[in-house]
């Protein structure tokens, strides 16, 4: 549509009849003829050579001359008819271009972090507020929240070197002995006079000068006593007599002597003999010692060297001997028999051999062996006392010369190893 004014310049223009619709114009016209279009509403002017459409149905909104390609429009003044060119654009992509915020009035949706610029730098304080003076933590759904704890507290973390839990569960815990103990403000011999009640004490001298202290409290060494022999005498101790005051002849047996003159040998047997001490006979070196019918020690016939085996032996002896399985003794076959446990059988192989294994039982143990070297051609067969199986069949035939088998049972069955 062209801008034009009314009438056109250096011309006059007049109104004829009215149309339907643009279609409905004839095909030509007279020069400043104008036509009104009813569907539209719009003004058809005959320019001299076309039908030119002046105007069109928009309320009497006019525009500037030229306007920003991609411009929002905006109105110009109040009227609603005048509109004017803006410096904000809205491409044909949807980006919007030239626009500020107002934070206070406007709102804006579809912004994803993206459309942020990295320098934006939007300050904290544009957050929504959370709890005043509380740490902060992300919640459940990744938001910043604020903690139970406070900045108080969380400033208590500021020096810690390590974790806290395992420090705090380093130390000794707090106990009123403790608590006592640091109480304590003078320097000596800590005390435990009873339950949670401790005192200092020292060693001191009682002013006999028999006995000298140093170093009583321990504070500066560990305490000493000095005994001034010059000092030291019987009466001085209490007026206690020696062993041996007021004696003659024996010592008796209840004053500490032996009530017998005879001299005694050091290292050996001291024994009661008619009211006094005597030395018993000495016992035969190197052997182990046991109490004879007197309970007087005397010297048993294991020697010392033998008794040295029974060191790290941790149960009976005899009980583990009998718990070992082993071969006991040997057996010569030379007939059909029915095989020991615990035996060495040693086979006869100059006829064939049909050997019967005992009863099936825990820890079976026997070893069956071709002597004379003919099983190859005089087979030895194992049979089985009842249902029970030999390496899962119901016989086993040695068929090699000098063949040997050993045999063992859980109780149930026979297997051959």
């Amino acid at each position: 549509m062209s801008s034009h004014l009314w009438p056109p310049a250096g011309g006059s223009a007049y109104w004829a009849d009215p149309v339907a619709n643009s279609g409905s114009l004839p095909a030509s016209g007279t020069t400043g003829e104008c036509r009104l279009v009813l569907d539209t509403e719009d003004i058809y002017y005959w320019n001299g050579s076309a039908w030119e459409q002046i105007t069109e149905n928009l309320a009497d909104v006019q525009g500037p001359a030229s306007a920003t390609d991609d411009a929002i429009t905006r109105f110009d003044g109040t009227t609603g008819k005048l509109i004017q060119n803006s410096t904000v654009t809205l491409s044909d992509a949807g980006v919007i271009a030239g626009a500020s915020i107002d934070a206070d009035t406007n709102t804006l949706t579809n912004i994803e972090n993206a459309d942020i610029k990295a320098a934006a730098a939007i300050a904290l304080n544009k957050l929504a507020a959370t709890t005043i003076n509380r740490a902060l933590v992300s919640d459940g759904s990744g938001f910043v929240s604020a903690a139970t704890t406070t900045s108080t507290e969380i400033g208590y973390v500021n020096g810690v070197t390590s974790s806290i839990q395992t420090q705090l569960n380093n130390k000794q815990p707090l106990n009123d002995e403790l608590t006592t103990i640091s109480g304590l403000s003078s320097t000596g011999i800590l005390c435990r006079v009873n339950s949670s009640t401790y005192n200092i004490r020292s060693i001191v001298d009682a002013g006999s000068n028999r006995i000298s202290v140093t170093q009583g409290n321990g504070a500066g060494g560990n305490p000493t006593l000095d005994v001034s022999e010059a000092n030291l005498n019987l009466d001085s101790i209490g007026g206690l007599l020696g062993l041996t005051d007021q004696v003659t002849g024996v010592l008796p047996v209840a004053n500490g002597g032996t009530n017998s003159s005879t001299a005694l040998n050091n290292n050996r047997v001291m024994v009661s003999s008619t009211g006094a001490i005597a030395e018993a006979a000495a016992i035969t070196g190197n052997r182990a010692l046991a109490s004879d019918a007197n309970g007087i020690p005397v010297a048993a016939t294991t020697t010392d060297t033998e008794l040295g085996y029974v060191n790290g032996v941790t149960s009976a002896i005899q009980t583990q001997f009998d718990n070992i399985r082993a071969i006991r003794g040997n057996v010569s076959i030379s007939s059909d028999v029915t095989l020991t446990d615990q035996r060495l059988h040693l086979v006869n192989t100059s006829a064939a051999r049909s050997l019967a294994l005992p009863a099936a039982a825990a820890d079976l143990y026997l070893v069956v062996k071709d002597v004379t070297g003919s099983a190859q051609t005089n087979n030895i067969t194992l049979t089985t006392p009842g249902a029970e199986t030999i390496d899962g069949g119901a016989t086993y035939v040695m068929d090699a010369n000098y063949d040997s088998v050993t045999v063992v049972s859980d109780g149930t069955n026979f297997f051959l190893i």
